[in-house]
């Protein structure tokens, strides 16, 4: 019998380890049990560097009080024929793009889409009709016009390598060594080219200098890298590459959305540059209109309008037309040396006033008040005149049934007077506030509208009452009296709204948004209400 020792077994055993190591690592790298695993990622939103400034476009509609825009695009796509010889590149059809920049503004803004499959279908089926649809004023057509790929190619690389031998007293396939490195880049430059112009949907003609030319520079590059090691024969080595291409989709969305600024802020002449980016030149288009406008103007529509701004401003200057001490004393401050050439304002005060107007909620707030107080200047000039004297007996038609006038407060002097008496002495009243009022005599004003009150209690009268008090810079007793309306006429959406813009004014947001909420309770198509509510409960989230 064989005799085996110990240290036989021993390296019988570790060989045997050795072995079964060795099959399963082969079994692990074996091709088919090659896998690959894919990253998982989850939906995000789509935001790009225009995306913040559509936003603020809206605002800035809201802010310089445009007026609305219907607009609308014709189906647009790319021109070229690229898309479809490459096998999409660049997209073939970009309109759902324009779609989402225009429809993203809001503001003053409305896009109505193009789709007469879409209406003619429903009509066939009797769900629709035209009878409450909006008409466009502009429509936007154009296209992807330019699609140069091969503008650059540029290349560069390094290659490095070293070999030696060394002697060894051991038999070996070589006795060489070596080492290799290379590294090559090569790149190459395209330009994507959109033009767009802006229609008058009446007579489908172009609209003067309504276009936009815009064009993007796109790059791909490819980089390798190679290294590689030789000791006494075999060589080991490592070897990579990259390839990187800037989306051209994405690039084409980016000339979209910053040609629908474009377009439309020239349309309605608003300094949408200031939106863009810092280094963004004043739009000649813009710039002109606004010279065209100032000289169109008289004195008093120069000055009135420069008022409103200051307004916007934060100065509280009275619109009066005429430059008065407060006026000049507002352009002053925002101008440091004005000096007044004339009954008017220059051209250049003028324009910078219009150009850089802060575009911010609190200055929507502001247009929201200055806009109240326009409208409560314009019914107070066209206040009721005296009753005329009555008729002959025989004359006189058969009176009409009136509601019964509110009762006066209590203990006040004219609670004995009969409905007709009170009707006539609150119409004196309102007639001498109303001049009051548009004289700037406040004091005045809030004396005949505070008696109003005592003779025969309404709504208009409370809302006006605290426009003077708002005037004489007396805040707490305008809410007061905005408070005390809405207590006696709990149902008026006018005294709820005042009393919400007030209360957003002096940053007290839940108050003004309690408020707000009435005044929608009662007048569910008041949008100003509506969309300053919505602001304020988006900034909150």
């Amino acid at each position: 019998m064989k005799n085996i020792t110990v240290p036989s077994m021993r390296l019988k055993l570790a060989s045997l380890l050795v072995f079964s190591g060795l099959l399963a690592a082969c079994a692990s790298v074996a091709p088919s049990k090659v896998d690959v695993k894919l990253p998982e990622t989850a939906p995000i939103k789509k935001v790009t560097s225009f995306t913040q400034s559509l936003r603020n476009l809206g605002l800035m509609t809201e802010i310089y009080d445009t007026g609305p825009l219907k607009i609308q695009s014709n189906p647009i796509g790319d021109n070229t024929g690229t898309a479809i010889a490459t096998g999409g590149e660049i997209p073939k059809d970009i309109t759902e793009m324009i779609k989402s920049a225009l429809n993203s503004i809001g503001g003053n803004v409305t896009f109505i889409p193009y789709d007469p499959a879409f209406i003619q279908n429903q009509m066939a089926t009797g769900y629709s009709n035209f009878r409450n649809k909006l008409i466009p004023d502009v429509v936007v057509s154009g296209g992807i016009t330019e699609f140069d790929r091969g503008l650059e190619t540029r290349g560069s690389g390094t290659d490095v390598g070293a070999e030696g031998e060394v002697p060894l007293p051991i038999p070996v396939p070589s006795k060489k060594i070596g080492i290799d490195y290379s590294d090559s880049t090569k790149t190459g430059l395209a330009r994507i080219t959109l033009d767009f112009n802006l229609l008058d949907f009446k007579t489908m003609a172009g609209i003067a200098r309504m276009n936009t030319t815009n064009s993007m520079e796109v790059t791909k590059a490819l980089s390798e890298k190679e290294f590689g090691i030789t000791l006494f024969g075999p060589t080991f080595g490592s070897k990579g590459s990259i390839k990187k291409v800037q989306g051209r989709h994405n690039a084409v969305r980016l000339l979209v959305e910053f040609s629908m600024i474009q377009i439309v802020g020239k349309d309605l002449s608003i300094p949408y540059w200031r939106l863009v980016d810092d280094d963004t030149q004043a739009d000649e288009v813009v710039t002109d209109a606004i010279k065209k406008s100032y000289y169109r103007m008289n004195d008093f529509q120069r000055n009135h309008n420069a008022q409103q701004w200051l307004y916007l401003y934060g100065y509280d200057v009275p619109l009066t037309g005429m430059l008065d001490e407060v006026t000049l004393g507002a352009l002053k401050k925002y101008k440091p040396g004005f000096v007044a050439e004339g009954k008017t304002v220059d051209l250049d005060t003028f324009t910078q006033l219009y150009v850089n107007i802060p575009i911010n909620e609190k200055t929507l707030g502001r247009r929201i008040t200055l806009t109240n107080i326009m409208q409560a200047q314009q019914s107070a000039s066209q206040a009721p005149a005296p009753a005329p004297a009555p008729a002959p007996a025989a004359q006189q038609p058969a009176p009409p049934q009136q509601a019964a006038a509110p009762a006066p407060p209590a203990g006040s002097p004219y609670a004995g007077l009969s409905d007709d008496e009170r009707r006539m002495k609150s119409t004196e009243a309102m007639i001498l506030a109303g001049r009051a009022f548009r004289g700037r005599d406040y004091p005045k004003a809030i004396e005949y509208f505070s008696e109003n009150l005592k003779i025969l209690p309404s709504p208009e009268t409370y809302f006006y009452l605290s426009l003077c008090l708002k005037e004489m810079k007396d805040e707490p007793k305008a809410a007061a009296a905005l408070k005390e309306g809405t207590v006696r006429f709990p149902q008026d959406p006018l005294l709820w709204k005042s009393l919400g813009l007030l209360a957003y004014e002096k940053g007290d947001l839940p108050n003004a948004q309690a408020a707000l909420h009435e005044a929608l309770r009662f007048s569910p198509d008041d949008h100003q209400a509506k969309f300053l509510l919505d602001r304020m409960e988006a900034s909150n989230k």
